[in-house]
């Protein structure tokens, strides 16, 4: 069960890593400035987190 557990929990975090690569590239495709730096961090940050959070809900 554990490592089903642990296979579920890797796709998800697999999954939300892909979306948040998507997004930055969405957000702004070059990185110009610390501005953008901090925008690309924050959005990474939410989304890690929100992982997170979806991860340990799927864990028995």
């Amino acid at each position: 069960a554990d490592h089903r557990a642990d296979a579920v929990t890797g796709a998800v975090l697999a999954e939300s890593a892909a979306a948040a690569s998507a997004h930055l590239v969405r957000i702004n495709p070059r990185v110009g400035s610390e501005d953008d730096v901090a925008v690309r961090s924050q959005a990474a940050a939410k989304l890690a987190g929100e992982a997170r959070t979806r991860a340990q809900s799927l864990r028995p």
